[in-house]
């Protein structure tokens, strides 16, 4: 992290590995389905520029983040068969880019929201808005 004033920049370097098992099993209309074992490998770079607020009260912190993050898909393709085989849809290469709130409202209450625009930059992958959020309570 690096801090400069009131701002924080914070680089992010993330590499994901998924493997996902699935068991040969059949639909409705007794198709027989077979997924094999899908196998992701991505990487995602960037990182988030904060920007804390004045502390409010004791335990008490409100902060905003700007985000940017390209994302890279290392996966080979996949296929699955429903009667016949099918080609699956792959992530590609896109690029993240949002926004963000957090904050603490108490000693064991937190809040974070994030909005967030994804841009692919092949012909496979997403395309899209997306929002997420939460509040968590300590125990």
């Amino acid at each position: 992290m690096m801090r400069c004033k009131n701002f924080v920049l914070e680089p992010q370097l993330q590499f994901v590995y998924q493997h996902l098992r699935f068991n040969k099993t059949h639909d409705v209309d007794g198709f027989n389905i077979e997924m094999r074992n899908p196998d992701y490998w991505m990487m995602r770079i960037g990182g988030r520029l904060i920007k804390e607020l004045a502390v409010i009260k004791e335990a008490h912190v409100v902060s905003f983040y700007g985000k940017l993050h390209f994302v890279r898909d290392f996966s080979d393709k996949q296929r699955v068969h429903l009667g016949d085989t099918f080609l699956l849809g792959a992530f590609g290469s896109f690029l993240e880019a949002g926004f963000g709130v957090y904050a603490q409202l108490s000693p064991k209450v937190t809040f974070h929201s994030d909005l967030i625009y994804q841009h692919k930059f092949t012909k496979a992958g997403f395309l899209g808005t997306r929002f997420s959020g939460g509040l968590s309570y300590h125990f």
